[in-house]
C-alpha cells in the first residue's frame, strides 16, 4: 500500500502546484494550433490532442491534460526508478522543479513530457515496454533517450531501439529535412571544433540550470545566435571557454570514470546524457536553446539529487523550487505576460525584446515598437533582421535618412547562406513594400 500511498501524494501535489494553469489561456505556439484548428477543424483527431499538443479550442481543458501527463509522469518516475524514497524524493523534485514549465503547462511542449512519461511506463513494464517506447518516440528528438536504459536493470529494453528507429524512419526523414531547411544557417551544416566546444558548454549549462534555475524564459540569453552562428559577435562568444564549458568536461570525466565505477549517480548523468544528446546543436534542427529540451534529461538529475542529498536538504531544494515555480507560473495567462516575464528573468535576451518590439506594432504602438527593437540591438549590434526591423519603422516614422543607414548597415550582417533572401528584403524595401521580419 505504500506505493499507492506515494502515488496519491504525488497527484495531489502536482494539483496544488499547478490548478491555477486551469484558468490561463494559449501561448506562442498555442494561438497557432488554435488558429489552424478553427480553419480546418476536422483535421485535428481528439484523440492526437494528447500527445500532438492540439488545442481543442478550451484551455482548461488543455491545461488539464498537459497537468495530467506531468502528474502521471511524476508517478511513473517514482515507481519505475525503484517505489522507495529516493524515487519518491526525485519525483517530488521533478513535480516542482520551474525548469519543467515547459512541458508541464505549455500545451505546445506536451510532447515533452507525453516522451518522458512513455519512456518511464517503457522502464516499469520491462519487457512489455517496446509499445510505450513506441509511443515515447513519436517526435523525432527522442529517438535517442532510449538509450539511457543502458546502465539500468532494464537495459536490454535498448535491443528493441532497432525496430524502433525503423518504425519511425519516415517520419523522422521527414522531420529532419523540413525543420533543417527552417531553422538551420550554414554554420549548421558543417562539422568543426567550434561545435564541440559549443556543445559541452550547452551540455554543462542545462545540467546546472536544472539543478538552480536561476532565469526561467521563453528565449535565454545564453548562446542566443551563437550556436547557430548567426552572427559573428554572438559566435566568438559562443565558443569562449566558460565556467559552463568546464562543468560540461567535468561531467565527461565523470562519465568517463564511471565506466569501471557505475554507480546510481553515474546511470543519472548518463540519462541526462542521452536524452539532452539532440539538443547539444552538433546537429542543429531546432531553437538553439529552450527549457522545454530538458523535461527527459530532468529526470535523471533530479534521481541524482535525491540520491545524494539527505532528506532536509531535499526538503529545503523542493520549497525552493516551488518559490521559483509559483512565481513564474502567471507568465502563462496569456502571451503578452508571457514575454513581459521572460524580459524580467532575462532581459539580455534579445529575442525577448525582438518578439516585444513585434507586439507593440500590432497595437500600432511604433515607437515603443522601434524602442524595443533599439534594446534589442543593444545587446545583439550585428543582427540582420533587428537592423532591417528598425529600417521598416523608421520609414513609417519618415525618418528616411536613420532609415537608410540601419539598411546598409543590415547588409552588412546578412548571415551566411541567406543572402539571397536579403536580396529579395532589400528589393522589396526599394520598392516600398516593408515587411517586418520575424
Amino acid at each position: 500500500m505504500e506505493w499507492a500511498i506515494a502515488s496519491g501524494v504525488l497527484l495531489i501535489t502536482t494539483f496544488a502546484l499547478y490548478y491555477r494553469t486551469l484558468k490561463f489561456g494559449y501561448v506562442s505556439d498555442d494561438l497557432l494550433s488554435e488558429g489552424r484548428r478553427l480553419a480546418q477543424p476536422s483535421k485535428v483527431a481528439p484523440d492526437e490532442r494528447v500527445w500532438k499538443s492540439s488545442t481543442s479550442g478550451k484551455p482548461w481543458l488543455d491545461h488539464a491534460i498537459s497537468m495530467a501527463v506531468h502528474a502521471v509522469c511524476c508517478v511513473l518516475i517514482y515507481l519505475a526508478l525503484g517505489r522507495n524514497i529516493i524515487s519518491f524524493m526525485a519525483a517530488m523534485l521533478f513535480c516542482a522543479n520551474p525548469i519543467n514549465n515547459q512541458g508541464a503547462v505549455w500545451i505546445s511542449g506536451r510532447h515533452y513530457a507525453w516522451c518522458a512519461l512513455m519512456l518511464m511506463l517503457a522502464k516499469g513494464l520491462g519487457w512489455f515496454g517496446f509499445p510505450a517506447m513506441i509511443l515515447a518516440t513519436v517526435h523525432p528528438t527522442a529517438l535517442f533517450a532510449p538509450v539511457g536504459f543502458l546502465g539500468s536493470a532494464q537495459w536490454y529494453l535498448v535491443l528493441f531501439l532497432p525496430l524502433i528507429w525503423l518504425f519511425h524512419w519516415r517520419n523522422f526523414k521527414r522531420e529532419v529535412k523540413l525543420r533543417r531547411g527552417n531553422e538551420t544557417v550554414e554554420f549548421d551544416k558543417r562539422f568543426s571544433l567550434a561545435k564541440i566546444v559549443i556543445a559541452i558548454k550547452i551540455y554543462g549549462w542545462y545540467f546546472a540550470i536544472c539543478i538552480f534555475p536561476w532565469a526561467l524564459t521563453w528565449y535565454h540569453s545564453f548562446m542566443q545566435s551563437g550556436a547557430g552562428a548567426g552572427n559573428e559577435l554572438m559566435a566568438k562568444r559562443s565558443r569562449s571557454l566558460s565556467f559552463e564549458f568546464w562543468i560540461g568536461i567535468a561531467l565527461i570525466g565523470f562519465l568517463i570514470y564511471s565506466l569501471w565505477n557505475w554507480t546510481p549517480v553515474a546511470w543519472g548523468l548518463w540519462w541526462y546524457t542521452c536524452a539532452i544528446a539532440p539538443y547539444l546543436n552538433l546537429f542543429r534542427m531546432q531553437q538553439e536553446i529552450a527549457e522545454r529540451y530538458v523535461y527527459v534529461a530532468n529526470i535523471g538529475i533530479m534521481f541524482i539529487l535525491a540520491y545524494l542529498l539527505p532528506l532536509p536538504i531535499v526538503a529545503i531544494v523542493f520549497g525552493i523550487y516551488i518559490g521559483r515555480l509559483w512565481g513564474f507560473l502567471p507568465a502563462y495567462t496569456d502571451d503578452y505576460w508571457l514575454i513581459e516575464k521572460s524580459i524580467n528573468e532575462d532581459p539580455g535576451a534579445w529575442y525577448c525584446w525582438f518578439v516585444r518590439a513585434h507586439k507593440r506594432w500590432q497595437q500600432k504602438a511604433l515607437r515603443e515598437a522601434l524602442n524595443c527593437w533599439v534594446m534589442a540591438k543593444m545587446l545583439s549590434p550585428h543582427e540582420y533582421k533587428i537592423l532591417y526591423n528598425i529600417a521598416v519603422v523608421l520609414k513609417f516614422l519618415k525618418q528616411d535618412a536613420e532609415a537608410e543607414k540601419h539598411m546598409e548597415e543590415a547588409k552588412r550582417h546578412v548571415i551566411k547562406g541567406q543572402e539571397k533572401t536579403a536580396e529579395h528584403m532589400d528589393k522589396m524595401f526599394r520598392e516600398g513594400k516593408y515587411q517586418l521580419l520575424r
